[in-house]
């Protein structure tokens, strides 16, 4: 599987339960895909282990100590030790998704700077005429 991007951290993210150190990167493929490039991937990491969960499909999981080009997916492999790695990596992938994840790209300051300069005629938060008179306490044909 070919990567795109870089890893990522989460600004201001928490260390998850086992205090791994976790990078977590959705990618999403073009809409013009096949079903296996439209799965939404979902990766973590920490120092030694690589696992990439894709709804539908078994894991993948890369040794990066051992084979740092991430050629041998043991994902599929079926060992003790590499059951314990895919169980723990899922349950971080599983903390990590149950957390809120505000996706605000516009600055708290650049917000409150487009705030009450909607287009005349429209008015945000109001769900009629009489709310708006509750609110402001003149007739809403007054309104600027």
């Amino acid at each position: 599987m070919r990567h795109i991007g870089r890893p990522e951290r989460p600004r201001g993210a928490t260390p998850l339960p086992d205090q791994i150190a976790t990078v977590l990167k959705a990618l999403h493929a073009s809409r013009e895909a096949s079903p296996e490039q439209l799965t939404r991937l979902i990766m973590v990491r920490d120092t030694r282990w690589k696992y990439v969960h894709a709804e539908g499909f078994r894991p993948m999981l890369f040794d990066l100590q051992n084979d740092p080009a991430e050629l041998e997916d043991l994902g599929g492999v079926e060992r003790p030790d590499l059951d314990v790695v895919r169980a723990r990596l899922s349950d971080a992938i599983f903390h990590w998704a149950r957390r809120h994840h505000a996706r605000i790209t516009v600055t708290p300051e650049r917000i409150e700077a487009m705030t009450g300069r909607e287009p005349d005629g429209i008015l945000i938060g109001f769900w009629d005429e009489a709310e708006y008179e509750k609110e402001f306490g003149k007739p809403f044909e007054d309104r600027p």
